[in-house]
């Protein structure tokens, strides 16, 4: 065997699914979290919140792609702030899980420093 070999057999494959599946439960713990801290500071926010995704795919997005940060723009002043901004996230998960909309890309987002982040299309 050489040199190279030795120096890498001595380590366990890296499991990708598992760190994937892993980093996925840590996500979606997060956001279940910061959507209930949300409701616990104005109780009905999510409701309110999934109404107003509702509005804006009908009014502003159909046929068109869109980052979240455009729908929170849009929809500032409108319902009340959430105590984490991480909170809209959960807003835009459950509007995928309904069907309401799907990912389609990715594009540089304004508020995370041009870094790229999900395109969405309502559906």
């Amino acid at each position: 065997m050489s040199d190279q070999g030795r120096l890498f057999s001595e380590f366990p494959a890296i499991d990708a699914m598992h760190g994937r599946t892993s980093a996925e439960g840590r996500r979606d713990k997060g956001i279940t979290r910061s959507t209930q801290h949300a409701e616990h500071a104005t109780p009905g926010w999510n409701a309110q919140a999934d109404a107003l995704l509702r509005e804006f795919l009908v009014d502003v997005a159909f046929g068109k792609d869109f980052l979240a940060e455009e729908f929170v723009d849009w929809v500032r002043g409108k319902i009340a702030d959430p105590p984490d901004a991480r909170s809209w996230g959960g807003v835009i998960q459950r509007g995928a899980k309904r069907g309401m909309m799907r990912r389609c890309g990715y594009a540089p987002a304004n508020s995370s420093n041009r870094s790229p982040k999900c395109l969405w299309r309502a559906i």
